[in-house]
């Protein structure tokens, strides 16, 4: 399991994992497994760096933080989110037309607006749990948002049959993934107690609202929507526990 998980974070963080072979369609399939571990990471170097910005200005503090975030992360899904806004509005819901542009490198207005107001709505919620004391909770929402990314992946076909997504749906164990997934669920319940329970039914009915929506509109699920899937979910977990 130890390549998998650094392909996983090789794929999915900035974080350094050392030299690695060149994947194989296997091996993507079996990295994916690994996607609610790297969550995990993540949350954690996210809520360590809270600890010293608790002591500061909390709007500040959850500038530096969300800073932090994205360079971990290297802005992969938000680059997905972008793309997705900008598929959706100029496709007018023509399939083919979609995928043509979720390949546009550029980003255009209706995808620079998604990220200001993901990030937006990221910055105002990351200043009131600092404000708040409860930095500790942002470490839940990676995990939560990547056990659902990999819900999604088992939950549907790829959009089209190249691409990273389709090789890594190709050859994910499902039996296995839904397992991990059952795993990420108990870990976060057990981690937050009653609250993530809540959670944990708002994160389904989310995953089957977005779900349907992607079989409406491209049939599948693309790379790009998949890492706009785990932005919006942890903006909106974000949100969920400052109002909790």
């Amino acid at each position: 399991m130890i390549y998998p998980l650094r392909l996983a974070l090789s794929l999915l963080t900035t974080l350094p994992v050392g030299r690695l072979k060149n994947p194989t369609p296997s091996d993507l399939g079996r990295a994916a497994l690994a996607y609610p571990l790297v969550g995990l990471l993540l949350g954690g170097l996210v809520a360590l760096g809270a600890l010293p910005l608790q002591q500061g200005p909390p709007l500040l503090g959850a500038a530096l933080l969300l800073l932090l975030w994205v360079l971990l992360t290297g802005a992969l899904h938000l680059d997905g989110l972008a793309d997705t806004a900008d598929a959706w509005v100029g496709s007018h819901g023509a399939r083919q037309r979609a995928l043509t542009l979720l390949k546009d490198p550029l980003c255009g207005p209706m995808g620079v607006t998604a990220l200001i107001g993901l990030l937006l709505v990221k910055l105002a919620a990351l200043s009131a749990l600092l404000s708040d004391g409860h930095s500790g909770v942002i470490a839940s929402v990676p995990l939560a948002a990547r056990g659902a990314l990999l819900a999604l992946l088992l939950s549907l076909p790829p959009a089209r049959p190249d691409g990273m997504a389709a090789a890594v749906m190709a050859q994910l164990p499902r039996r296995s993934g839904w397992w991990v997934v059952a795993a990420t669920v108990a870990t976060f319940i057990t981690l937050w107690g009653t609250t993530a329970i809540g959670l944990t039914l708002a994160i389904g009915l989310a995953l089957l609202l977005y779900r349907r929506w992607l079989r409406g509109w491209l049939h599948g699920v693309t790379g790009d929507t998949a890492g706009a899937f785990c932005e919006l979910l942890e903006a909106g977990l974000l949100v969920a526990w400052v109002y909790r």
